[in-house]
């Protein structure tokens, strides 16, 4: 009997260690999987990434873009004010020489020809000024969209 003790002992211990060696192998298995996955899940996460740099860097270039339009319309505004009050002061001049009867044909048809020509330039710069201020509104959209990214 001790022959079949000893012959069980080490059966059961085969058994064992065979049940340890199958696990440990599940378990690598498992890991390695696991491992896998997530470097998988790592890569996406890294393309999704480049391409929200990307989409941000796009934002961040026609913010800067509309910045420069914001720029340019108040050079615009600062222009079509300084020409409005240069138009003034030749209305106001125009009239002086009226009232005093010394005005000549030539120079008064000169001035009026150069108030409408600033007249025509003003109401494009006008234009321009709103056609900026539309840009500049979706400018500041597109910052809030930008915003809400993070």
């Amino acid at each position: 009997m001790r022959l079949e003790n000893v012959y069980r002992s080490r059966s059961l211990t085969n058994h064992v260690t065979f049940q340890v060696d199958d696990a440990q192998r599940k378990i690598g298995r498992h890991r390695r999987r696991l491992e896998r996955r997530l470097a998988q899940q790592i890569k996406l996460g890294e393309a999704r990434l480049t391409r929200l740099e990307a989409r941000m860097q796009l934002y961040e270039d026609r913010f800067r873009e509309i910045e420069d339009e914001d720029d340019l319309m108040n050079n615009y505004k600062e222009l079509s004010e300084a020409q409005n009050s240069f138009i003034e002061a030749q209305k106001t001049r125009i009239l002086e020489l009226e009232k005093q009867g010394t005005a000549h044909t030539g120079e008064l048809s000169r001035t009026c020809q150069l108030n409408r020509d600033l007249s025509a330039t003003i109401h494009c710069q006008n234009m321009t000024i709103c056609d900026l201020e539309k840009r500049l509104a979706e400018g500041a959209s597109n910052y809030a969209v930008i915003a809400t990214l993070f």
